[in-house]
């Protein structure tokens, strides 16, 4: 996107018709609704009448403006954005009066995105239909101004040095994306944002809990990355605020960030633990109340039968949230979990279609390393990282480095009949399993001359250990948010595909 005069944008509007404006639009990166570009004619109309109609006066002013930028793959949408190197200048457009606390909240939360950007911030909202000005002031407090006290703003940022690069480059998504486990007090303070298909389905789960039907289950599905765990415990949190008592069932070991959530108030539990007995799945009255049940990573619990059946018997209603492809045993492969879910909901299930919170990139490698019928069209350089070792000495060597670098890198759960897992890896790392859920920036795997290609294209393991490690190294490497570094060990195979996505 390249920022625009604002007034070049109005009479492109006024005097050109729509195919020939639509043309220069696209030229200069951008693509208004007609509300868009009603409530900007207003403005501007203001503007020169404010200037006496000298518009060689008001063109610099205006110059220099990022127009209806939108962050990319979370769908947050500024109307002006002037960004100078002390200053950002932010200007929302609204046809009408929505009201003062909605004006502030979208001020507010606009000032979150902005807030990386590391530049003092100044927020003002313009209301076509009245003409008023409003300013969110630095202690969060909403003011009316002037139209004169908003482009003077405008003015002061123009004196600085304005930027003119691709602004897409400030706003990478991942500094924008919070887990409720790894920014858990951002959660808390309700610091996230959630794209247009995450409220999408958001309001049709909120419908079917707030229905009389019988209806007892329906489903939230998606990939790595898709914002699976944030939309169903903003669910919940939306839920709780309205003095519902809701329970959410993790399936498998609860992580730090559940234990601050628990701190606060939140009802937390294990799976297994939804029965005051670990492992008595018949007397209902030992069954976890709740007024709501939710149920995150479904596709490896193991007493799902017993639990629905406890919820049935109740009435009540609950949440599936998984992916089908986030399994790490033979057992889960086998117990099928997502069939049996996809039988219960029927026609409720929602599934989330695009990676919010992973590097485009890093997304499209371990896609493409894991099935060869995948491919790879983003530009990977800086973003993944491959070293070939000749023995798992030498890797276990390798990973200590990569963690004493900062990379995150999580090991592969042990067994009984996997002690080799126990040596391959720094001892201070967490397991594949417990960081289901969890994200971070840099994460190191490896790979071991376990992993072969089968002949459906896939890359699974040979190794007769409990746990799949195909399955734990594609665990591990979707919980990468900017960079991936892999270690290869004794397995030209796969180092030759890797080079093959890396060098396309």
């Amino acid at each position: 996107m390249k920022p625009v005069n604002l007034r070049n944008v109005v009479i492109a509007n006024r005097v050109l018709d729509a195919t020939l404006r639509d043309g220069l639009y696209k030229v200069w990166g951008i693509s208004p609704k007609p509300v868009e570009l009603c409530s900007l004619d207003h403005f501007v109309l203001q503007c020169e009448a404010l200037f006496g109609y000298h518009v060689d006066k008001l063109i610099p002013i205006l110059g220099g403006c990022f127009f209806g930028f939108v962050i990319p793959r979370i769908s947050k949408e500024f109307d002006c954005l002037w960004i100078g190197d002390k200053t950002v200048v932010n200007v929302e457009l609204k046809s009408q009066d929505v009201g003062e606390e909605k004006i502030k909240n979208q001020l507010i939360k606009n000032r979150y995105y902005l807030q990386p950007l590391n530049r003092r911030l100044k927020s003002y909202t313009y209301v076509s239909s009245t003409g008023n000005c409003y300013c969110l002031t630095d202690s969060e407090k909403l003011v009316e101004v002037s139209l004169k006290d908003l482009l003077t703003a405008v003015d002061e940022v123009q004196k600085e040095s304005l930027y003119k690069e691709d602004i897409e480059s400030l706003f990478p998504p991942e500094k924008f994306l919070v887990s409720p486990f790894n920014s858990s007090e951002e959660f808390l303070k309700g610091c996230y944002f959630l794209t247009n298909q995450q409220l999408e389905f958001k309001n049709k789960i909120l419908q079917f809990f707030g229905n009389e039907e019988n209806d007892n289950f329906c489903a939230l599905t998606g990939g790595p990355g898709s914002g699976k765990t944030l939309l169903m415990y903003d669910i919940a949190r939306t839920l709780m605020e309205e003095g519902k008592n809701v329970v959410i069932g993790h399936s498998g070991g609860l992580n730090d960030g559940h234990c601050h959530l628990i701190f606060n108030g939140w009802q937390i539990k294990a799976t297994k633990y939804f029965f005051s007995k670990s492992f008595n799945h018949g007397n209902e009255s030992e069954f976890v109340d709740a007024d709501v049940y939710m149920i995150d990573e479904v596709q490896r619990c193991f007493n799902l039968e017993a639990i629905v059946c406890q919820i049935v018997k109740r009435g009540k209603k609950c949440l599936f949230s998984f992916d089908e492809q986030q399994i790490l045993s033979n057992d889960e492969l086998f117990r099928n979990n997502a069939k049996k879910i996809k039988t219960l909901v029927g026609n409720k299930s929602y599934t989330l279609t695009s990676n919010i919170r992973t590097n485009a990139a890093v997304h499209e490698f371990v896609s493409a390393l894991f099935d060869r019928h995948c491919s790879v069209n983003k530009d990977i350089d800086g973003h993944v990282e491959i070293t070939y070792c000749n023995t798992t000495n030498e890797a276990a060597a390798m990973l200590s480095l990569l963690h004493e670098e900062g990379y995150r890198v999580p090991r592969f759960t042990p067994t009984r009949s996997s002690e080799d897992y126990i040596r391959w890896f720094p001892n201070v790392e967490k397991s594949a399993h417990e960081v289901i859920g969890q994200e971070f920036d840099q994460v190191a795997g490896l790979l071991s001359d376990k992993m072969y290609y089968d002949e459906n294209g896939k890359l699974v393991s040979k190794g007769d250990y409990f746990y799949r490690e195909d399955r734990m190294l594609y665990q591990i490497l979707s919980r990468a948010r900017r960079k991936i570094h892999l270690v290869i060990v004794n397995n030209p195979g796969v180092l030759e595909r890797c080079m093959k996505l890396m060098n396309r």
